[in-house]
């Protein structure tokens, strides 16, 4: 958390606690070694979802310590670019990510190869961040996110246009369409045909 909000001063002891706990709870030089990584790795996974995946060179260095002592040297060092980053990041810039990941979601969610992967990419974050931080922002998952929007659009397809049910659905972004038209069905009760004489 406090690596999250930038916060190095807390993020410095409570990584000294951490270390001091290690001491104290491993007698064996292979629970040290075990106990080391997973300190190592607490910060790392923070560091790439907040820095980027740039953040693993940084990290690489930190895994040839020989003892604890110097791991925790790293972590630190590691930790202070963690929260510059954070500080750099002010909430006004991070709501205008959101603003400009959610207007590209909504732009390009019906296209078939639109992936988690892909808005990462084009974002440059992590995809754990950004899986993440949808599932924050809207209360969905990314997947759960596409679906509804594509839905939303085959059913307003369905109502104001008279495109061709397979057009309307190969449009919206999926490949099989027969296999959609089974899906549609178990989502509203009915399939597109019947939905578009209903509500037309």
């Amino acid at each position: 958390q406090s690596l999250q909000q930038g916060d190095y001063e807390i993020a410095t002891e409570t990584i000294k606690q951490m270390v001091r706990k290690g001491i104290q709870d491993q007698p064996t030089v292979a629970g040290m070694k075990l106990y080391s990584y997973y300190l190592l790795n607490s910060v790392v996974t923070v560091g790439v979802e907040i820095v980027g995946e740039s953040f693993f060179k940084i990290a690489e260095k930190a895994t040839e310590f020989s003892n604890i002592y110097e791991l925790e040297t790293a972590l630190i060092a590691m930790s202070k670019e963690i929260c510059v980053t954070v500080l750099k990041n002010p909430k006004n810039q991070e709501s205008e990510l959101q603003k400009e990941i959610f207007v590209y979601l909504d732009a390009h969610y019906a296209s078939q190869d639109f992936s988690l992967e892909s808005v990462s990419e084009e974002f440059e974050v992590s995809v754990s961040y950004l899986s993440r931080f949808i599932k924050k922002e809207s209360g969905m998952t990314f997947s759960k996110y596409v679906q509804d929007r594509r839905l939303e659009k085959i059913k307003r397809d369905l109502i104001e246009t008279d495109q061709p049910i397979k057009d309307i659905i190969a449009s919206a972004g999926y490949y099989d369409v027969s296999n959609y038209t089974r899906k549609f069905k178990t989502i509203t009760g009915m399939t597109p045909g019947q939905f578009r004489e209903k509500y037309r």
